[in-house]
């Protein structure tokens, strides 16, 4: 039977590996929401268009990328 990594008896492994998943979300959805805003502001729309769709854009794409990241841990 091979030998178990110490890392891998750590209690505090899920921890930091969910915290980590988190801040990605909040980087990817704040990201994608400040540039959307941004190139609004750049475009000088008078309707944030660009701001909607690319905010909701942004929150299903961390969203996808969690829950891929969630079972390629959990080994599904």
């Amino acid at each position: 039977m091979p030998k178990k990594n110490s890392r891998d008896n750590n209690p505090l492994n899920p921890y930091v590996k969910y915290s980590g998943m988190t801040a990605q979300m909040v980087f990817i959805i704040a990201g994608g929401s400040f540039g959307a805003y941004k190139l609004d502001k750049w475009i000088d729309v008078t309707f944030p268009f660009l701001t909607i769709i690319i905010s909701l854009v942004s929150v299903f794409l961390a969203i996808w990328l969690f829950i891929r990241e969630f079972n390629k841990t959990n080994g599904k």
